[in-house]
């Protein structure tokens, strides 16, 4: 009983440690003031550079997530061999900020009205 109770202490342990999902970042608050000296044109050009850097980094996340996962499901059988691991780097900082300014970018265009 010890034993089993170690190990799901030891799988809740290093779950806490993996790195989040995508779809469970939220976006971080970016004021959409920085963008006001920005034309519909310039908005619309950062709003498309932004979606494909959240895109970007949601993929990175995403896997590592599901390495992360694998990685743990793997360590209460294999542990021995992947004692020695490393998990993965977590972006959810990043993809956050990412998030962030894309919503400013979309607030500030909805505010002015481009089209």
């Amino acid at each position: 009983m010890k034993l089993v109770t170690a190990a799901a202490l030891s799988a809740a342990t290093l779950m806490s440690a993996c790195a989040a999902y995508p779809n469970s970042i939220q976006a971080s608050y970016v004021s959409p003031n920085q963008y006001r000296s920005y034309s519909c044109e310039q908005l619309f050009d950062e709003a498309a550079h932004l979606n494909d850097e959240v895109n970007r980094v949601s993929d990175v996340q995403r896997a590592n997530a599901n390495g992360d996962t694998a990685f743990v499901v793997g360590s209460l059988f294999l542990w021995p061999v992947l004692a020695g691991l490393a998990t993965t780097h977590d972006h959810s900082h990043e993809l956050a900020q990412d998030k962030g300014q894309l919503q400013a970018v979309r607030t500030e265009l909805a505010t002015r009205g481009c089209q």
